[in-house]
């Protein structure tokens, strides 16, 4: 088996295929963790972004909310979860593939921080490219 490393040398063990489209998860926490999204796609003016990436999926046995998360990396910075019905079916699907508590990744895309009228900025989610759960 190849096995690849993400940015903080955690073992990826598997690389999800990309599909035609990404799909848009209900990740939770995205809003916390706006700071990281805005690092991740530097300055890129008043226009929206779309910037496409890797995603490091890995799954938190340890995590003090939810023992089943799945925690979503770009770049070795957290950027959300899969909300705890995606995360449950996640592991299912690693399971099947023989990957269960495997750290695996995907093609992502972050899209967001558009220059509103009232000089915010709308908030970065991120997809990804792996069918739906």
């Amino acid at each position: 088996m190849l096995v690849k490393y993400n940015l903080n040398h955690q073992a990826v063990t598997y690389y999800w295929k990309p599909i035609s489209r990404y799909q848009q998860f209900q990740l939770v926490g995205e809003f916390y963790y706006q700071s990281a999204f805005k690092k991740l796609v530097e300055n890129h003016g008043n226009r929206g972004v779309y910037f496409e990436c890797l995603a490091t999926l890995i799954p938190e046995n340890t995590n003090a909310f939810d023992s089943q998360a799945i925690r979503i990396d770009i770049k070795g910075m957290t950027v959300g979860y899969f909300n705890r019905n995606d995360a449950r079916k996640f592991r299912i699907r690693l399971n099947t593939n023989k990957l269960a508590g495997q750290i695996t990744s995907c093609n992502a895309v972050i899209e967001g921080g558009r220059l509103l009228n009232d000089g915010r900025r709308s908030n970065y989610s991120v997809s990804l490219a792996i069918n739906q759960l």
